[in-house]
């Protein structure tokens, strides 16, 4: 009783209006012997029962149907098949099936999913003779002669059963509501009964109940099974649908075939098919996805067949767009088809097809004709002549089919004039159009008129004519068929005589405003406006203006209009210009104006003429007259210079400054037109006396000769009233009062008057020479940290002074000659001086007399110094020194208290007044002895005759009183003897016999350290070393302690004052 299922064609079923897609023997459907993971395989029974299993029907009450099995191999249930049919062979659209599965009993759901249409593949139909079953609503009556077989496979996220467990399949029909038809599952052969007998449940209940029935169903794993789905659809203009209605005859419809391999393997050898209606004729392949299986389609009659050579991988989907024309109505369908091989070898098909419904349309064209006021579009309006109308022309296809080769015609009436100015909507289109007379003509073929689509035209034309004009415009298209369809439509003008009027205006510009009259010398160059006014209600054409110059103008070719498109035909003939205006349009209340220029030539009263013409839209022409008038009188020719020189001091322009020799002075030449004529061929002189000189490339503008004293610029035109500046530098290289001269010279445009003007002007620079020398003796106080006139010390310091040499005039001094005399008791210290400016060098001074007497010669011709001159303070100059600092260090070797003076000398030459010179005094106190102990005090540990702070700052021990014998710098003087006296035991250069004692400053700073840390006396220690730093005796260094630490070197303090 195990038959073998075979399926021979693919079969495409139209029961009622409904339909379904019914596949091929492929992949997708189980045959016996396939493999199955339960007891065995539960097969239809073709005599059997449909047991009523739709969940959505508007049948009530209905349900789902299980039936139970054993599991047979533990797994994932990868595939579920079944069988079923429509009651009564009536078939349907299934929108999903819902399948549950159970554990053990009905109680126990473990498992559901919904599987959509596109989830599922459905094969057959099969010949049967089989009886219809309703439990739910018993007996339930029905024949079927076909049924079905239902396969859902690769099921994502499967339920995984356990070998020996009993499991339970419910299932339930969703039907399309647009259909309603009853689907029933299909029982079994007795030969294929298992367990308890299938249940039903009804939809929304919760109670299943037993029937005497076994239903027909296969549960397998997972197979390399390979699978094919093919869809079909039309395009409804936004989707992608499987029946397209209101399609008219001669329409294009789009078409898409898609396949896809549901299925684990590759497939290849792909072949698809397209039968068309016999009333649909192909006409070209669109499009395909992936592009790179493109292959050109073989074409029998209604048969296109695809056949591609490239692999359709798993889970790929393939798809075709073409477009095919209709040329019928009525219901029609065509049907696609698909085969291919798996790589074994295994044949699969699919098949799916579409329809449209195509009803003869009736065809209509409608035409509108509007004309604008303004405002909105409009049937009728009044207009003045002349006026510019926008018509609009409106096509629609009222119809339900498309039309082809629409034509349209206007008809312009003797009051309009066409204007070539047209627009289309929508802008792609492009008829042809042609204009004979006043008929204009466009024929849209090429283009087609879709139904419920507008074109419409806008253009121009001129009411020209007084009266009441209406224009016609009449449209035809022929529809799908070949029949055509006509309208017409019109609209009409009132258009009323507007008035002409032109109006002309006539100025001369006075230099600030455009008036009717001015009063001018002889050689003015003027400027003319004329101005036309449309002051009517129509518009104005042909226009021409026509000026007369008197005698007394003559026509300068400078002409200017606005607005600047204008561009009329201009002749000049004698005296007279006339512009013609051709092609223009005066609008209403627009302006045109003219500007050009002539020259007043001869002296008097003169007045010159200008005349205007137009004409209106109905032939009218209309005048204006405008003048103007000028008094030329005999012009005044007339040339102003002015000379300035800058005073830096007052920050203005002046006649006269002071400056000294070597500064630098900038003049300023004004040339003025004071007259009423042009000034022509102009030249500037300046001539600098010998006390100045001109700075090369200083002028502004560029002379057109310039030497050391003479400058010139030459000049073309200066009008009336008008300047030019000139400005330059020169430096003053003389004393006395120096004055230059510029001088100017013309001619002028002033007709008869060929004389020429001249003008001149001088401005002085005062440089007096004074020579002054000034000498400032200063000493450092190093307490204070500045420089003074005075200084206290104590016998044996070292004291630096600082000579300063100005130069107090206006003129170069030279010859510097510096004396610095110092007081008994004080000896230079070889190699200290220091002159601060880079132009001198630093060299001890000549040293004469008792070694007291210092002398530098700054001026000399040995060449121990360079550069020795000192510039004047006020002149500017940053090259050179007005001022040079001399600083010295001597020794104070006095050792008697008391205040010596110290003073200096110089002399110098100057340049303009020979010799100068100056002195000043610095003064220097030398303090006793007697300091020095009120500073240390008397305390004295070893008894040695040295007080204990003396011992500690000069690196004695004030414990050990044999140190008072000894001589630590070698010079021949005890400890104790240098302490009575004063000087330093760590110096041997000072010393009682030589009176190198000890700075008062060195005491005073021992004053201020604390008595107490290690820090205090070592700072004390560094700087009661007086002399010379580093030179000690042998016998010092050999006495130290070993093991007693004493400032390093680099941390020693200095007594360098």
């Amino acid at each position: 009783m195990k038959n073998k299922l075979i399926v021979a064609v693919i079969c495409v079923m139209f029961l009622n209006v409904g339909f379904v897609v019914l596949a091929g023997t492929g992949a997708a459907d189980w045959q016996e012997g396939d493999g199955h993971k339960m007891h065995y395989p539960q097969l239809p029974d073709m005599k059997g029962e449909d047991v009523y299993a739709s969940i959505n029907t508007t049948n009530t009450p209905n349900g789902y149907i299980a039936d139970d099995w054993k599991c047979s191999s533990t797994g994932p249930i990868s595939e579920i098949h079944f069988w079923g049919a429509w009651h009564n062979d009536t078939a349907s659209s299934i929108d999903n099936f819902e399948v549950k599965i159970a554990k053990n009993s009905l109680d126990n759901f473990v498992w559901n999913r919904t599987f959509e249409r596109s989830e599922f593949t459905v094969t057959g139909p099969f010949n049967c003779s089989a009886s219809w079953h309703n439990p739910f609503d018993p007996p339930g009556v029905g024949l079927e002669e076909r049924y079905y077989q239902y396969n859902i496979e690769n099921i994502s996220d499967p339920y995984i059963q356990t070998s020996g467990e009993k499991y339970w399949l419910a299932i339930g029909a969703n039907v399309s509501f647009s259909e309603q038809n009853n689907w029933g599952w299909r029982t079994t052969l007795t030969d294929y009964v298992y367990g308890d007998g299938a249940h039903y449940r009804q939809t929304g209940g919760s109670r299943w109940e037993e029937m005497n029935y076994h239903m027909a169903f296969v549960i397998n794993g997972s197979q390399q099974k390979p699978c094919i789905n093919l869809t079909k659809k039309v395009w409804d203009g936004s989707s992608w649908v499987n029946y397209l209605s209101g399609v008219s005859p001669g329409t294009d419809v789009r078409y898409n075939i898609t396949i896809n391999n549901c299925g684990p393997v590759d497939l290849e050898d792909v072949k698809v098919e397209d039968t068309l209606h016999s009333d649909l004729e192909y006409n070209a392949t669109l499009s395909y996805h992936p592009p790179g299986i493109r292959v050109p389609p073989a074409v029998y009659g209604d048969n296109i067949i695809w056949e591609f050579d490239d692999v359709l991988k798993s889970g790929e989907d393939w798809s075709i767009e073409f477009n095919a024309t209709v040329n019928g109505t009525g219901l029609l369908c065509n049907n696609a088809s698909v085969k291919a091989e798996s790589v074994s070898g295994a044949p699969v098909y699919d098949g799916g097809y579409s329809c449209i419904k195509v009803q003869e349309g009736q065809p209509c064209i409608d035409l509108t004709k509007k004309v604008w006021d303004g405002s909105s579009w409009v049937r009728d309006v009044t207009v003045t002549a002349g006026t510019e109308l926008t018509y609009n022309l409106t096509i629609t296809n009222c119809g339900d089919v498309p039309l082809h080769e629409v034509n349209l015609t206007e008809w312009l009436p003797t009051g309009l004039v066409w204007s070539d100015d047209v627009s289309y909507h929508p802008s792609s289109l492009a008829p042809t159009m042609s204009v004979v007379g006043r008929t204009i003509y466009w024929n849209f073929t090429g283009h087609t008129l879709n139904v419920g689509e507008d074109w419409s035209i806008e253009f121009n034309a001129t009411a020209n004519r007084i009266g009441r004009f209406c224009n016609n415009a009449s449209v035809k298209g022929r529809s799908p068929s070949g029949d055509w369809v006509y309208d017409s439509a019109f609209c009409c003008i009132e258009t009323q005589g507007g008035k002409p009027c032109i109006d002309l205006t006539k100025k001369v510009w006075n230099g600030s405003a455009w008036v009717d009259s001015v009063t001018v010398p002889v050689g003015t160059e003027l400027t003319y406006n004329l101005t036309i006014t449309n002051c009517g209600s129509v518009p104005l054409h042909e226009v021409n203006l026509t000026e007369w110059l008197p005698t007394g103008l003559v026509w300068s070719d400078a002409v200017s209009y606005h607005p600047s498109s204008l561009t009329p035909t201009m002749s000049v003939v004698g005296r007279t210009i006339y512009w013609n205006f051709t092609g223009y349009t005066l609008n209403i209340g627009e302006d045109w104006s003219i500007e050009f220029n002539a020259i007043v030539n001869d002296t008097g009263y003169h007045c010159n003429n200008a005349s205007v013409r137009g004409d209106s839209p109905y032939g009218t022409r209309v005048y204006d007259w405008a003048h103007s008038c000028i008094e030329a009188e005999k012009g005044q020719p007339c040339i102003e210079l002015t000379k300035k020189v800058w005073d830096s001091e007052e920050e203005e322009w002046v006649d006269n400054t002071n400056a000294p020799v070597g500064s630098e002075v900038t003049f300023n030449i004004t040339i003025h037109n004071c007259g009423t004529c042009n000034l022509t061929d102009i030249y500037v002189n300046d001539t600098l006396v010998s006390g100045l000189e001109y700075v090369s490339g200083s002028a502004t503008p560029i002379p057109s000769i310039a030497s050391t004293h003479h400058l010139n610029w030459h000049f073309g035109t200066l009008a009336p009233g008008a300047y030019i500046y000139i400005e330059f530098n020169a430096t003053v290289v003389e004393t006395g009062n120096n004055c230059n001269f510029a001088r100017v010279s013309s001619g002028s445009s002033c007709p008869d008057d060929e004389s020429t003007l001249h003008d001149s002007a001088s401005a002085c620079v005062n440089s007096t020479c004074q020579g002054c020398v000034e000498l400032t003796k200063l000493v450092w106080d190093p307490v204070a940290e500045e420089w003074d006139d005075s200084v206290s010390v104590f016998p044996g310091s070292e004291v630096k002074f600082k000579i300063t040499i100005s130069n107090c005039g206006s003129c170069f001094i030279d010859h510097i000659n510096v004396t610095d005399k110092l007081p008994s008791g004080f000896m230079y210290i070889s190699g200290s001086t220091e002159i601060d400016h880079w132009f001198y060098r630093s060299s001890d001074p000549t040293i004469s007399g008792s070694s007291d007497i210092l002398y530098w010669e700054l001026g000399s011709s040995s060449g121990r110094f360079i550069l020795p001159v000192l510039y004047p303070p006020d002149t500017g100059a940053t090259s050179y020194p007005s001022s040079v600092d001399i600083i010295f260090k001597a020794y104070a070797e006095k050792t008697e208290q008391g205040n010596f003076t110290n003073k200096a000398n110089v002399t110098a030459h100057s340049s303009c007044e020979g010799e100068t010179h100056d002195s000043d005094s610095a003064s220097v106190s030398v303090a006793t002895l007697q300091a020095i102990e009120d500073i240390y005090g008397t305390d004295d540990f070893d008894d040695d005759g040295m007080p204990n702070k003396w011992e500690i700052d000069y690196d004695l021990d004030p414990y050990d009183p044999s140190d008072a014998d000894y001589d630590w710098d070698g010079d021949g003087y005890s400890n104790a003897e240098e302490y009575k006296e004063g000087t330093n035991p760590l110096d041997r250069g000072s010393r009682p016999e030589t009176g190198a004692k000890l700075g008062t400053l060195t005491y005073i700073l021992m004053a201020l350290i604390p008595l107490a840390g290690v820090i205090g006396l070592i700072s004390g220690r560094s700087l009661l070393r007086g002399g010379k730093k580093g030179e000690t005796s042998s016998s010092y260094e050999e006495e130290k302690t070993a093991g007693e630490e004493y400032p390093s070197e680099e941390n020693e303090g200095s007594n360098d004052l």
